[in-house]
């Protein structure tokens, strides 16, 4: 990648697309087993947002435009749809579901030194074993990657070391298109930015995730369509109103 790509003083750290706005620019090569990988001065990602300007690429010829999340820049493929796993208090994790199957993504803040992924693989291992998935590791693209099989699913988990930044992509499929599904994720990952700044976080924290205001105003009107629903189901029924003493 040229230097020209990357970010200048006049040129704004983090301006975001809206979901649906086509990224122009460089294509993306998609890596292999073996192939080097720099999250600043390579061709392909998960690039450093900070550092490297996404206008750079053209991704229009796989994805149907970038999901700013804040603290990362995903494109959602033509296939994709995007859903949002809701908890009590709000949006709580972002998927990205394909014919192929499901994507989640999410970015953990890092140390200057070490590879936090593969110092976080034991424990997300013993987890799987623990419930009584059948666990194997592959070489991927950037380094061991962990696959999970339990009845007629499996579950894969790839992680990429960044600049103070850990990228996690977990993957849920059917066994019969788990391979489908890889290929998908890794086109994900190459064209993917996160954008860690320079505020202190504890490395092994996730990097706040912000929804898009579309889709943020979508959901505050199901929250609230849902908590009008739920008030109605607990409302008293006063059963003696014109009742006779």
């Amino acid at each position: 990648m040229k230097d020209s790509l990357k970010n200048t003083p006049d040129t704004p750290e983090h301006e975001q697309p809206d979901e649906g706005a086509a990224l122009r620019g460089a294509e993306v090569v998609v890596p292999t087993v073996g192939t080097t990988y720099d999250p600043v001065g390579g061709d392909f990602g998960p690039f450093d947002g900070d550092q490297v300007d996404f206008r750079a690429f053209d991704f229009s010829d796989f994805a149907k435009g970038g999901l700013d999340l804040g603290s990362m820049l995903v494109p959602v493929p033509h296939d994709g749809e995007v859903q949002v796993a809701m908890g009590e208090n709000g949006p709580q994790m972002i998927h990205i579901h394909t014919p192929a199957g499901r994507m989640t993504p999410v970015a953990f803040a890092a140390p200057r030194r070490g590879n936090l992924w593969e110092e976080s693989m034991p424990e997300v291992i013993q987890g799987m074993v623990k419930d009584g998935l059948t666990v194997t590791q592959e070489q991927g693209p950037w380094g061991e990657e962990i696959v999970a099989e339990a009845g007629g699913g499996t579950m894969r988990v790839i992680g990429v070391q960044g600049h103070r930044w850990m990228m996690r992509m977990t993957l849920a499929s059917t066994n019969d298109k788990a391979d489908q599904l890889a290929a998908q994720a890794r086109e994900v990952l190459a064209r993917s930015f996160v954008y860690r700044g320079q505020d202190p976080i504890p490395a092994g924290n996730v990097l706040p995730v912000t929804i898009p205001q579309a889709m943020a105003e979508a959901l505050r009107q199901q929250m609230e369509q849902r908590a009008q629903q739920a008030s109605a189901v607990q409302q008293p029924h006063n059963f003696n109103d014109g009742a006779v003493d």
